[in-house]
């Protein structure tokens, strides 16, 4: 396989509720993108390029328990 074959992601999960927190880059076909987006699906989804099958993904995000909420209501 080669190196340009391969589709990679990477997220950078926020923590904000209401502001564009989470950054995302890929490169897939050889071009580049990065976006700085929410942290619901169907945002995040605008930024990438349609129809790709990524072949390695990287997630950093905060390691909470799921029903932890947030930190503060205005976050």
């Amino acid at each position: 396989m080669n190196y340009r074959d391969i589709a990679l992601l990477g997220i950078d999960v926020g923590f904000s509720k209401y502001r564009p927190t989470t950054g995302i880059a890929w490169i897939a076909n050889g071009t580049f993108g990065a976006a700085k987006t929410h942290t619901d699906w169907e945002r995040r989804r605008k930024n990438l390029p349609p129809a790709t099958m990524f072949s390695v993904i990287a997630i950093d995000g905060p390691l909470v328990p799921g029903n932890a909420g947030y930190p503060r209501p205005d976050v």
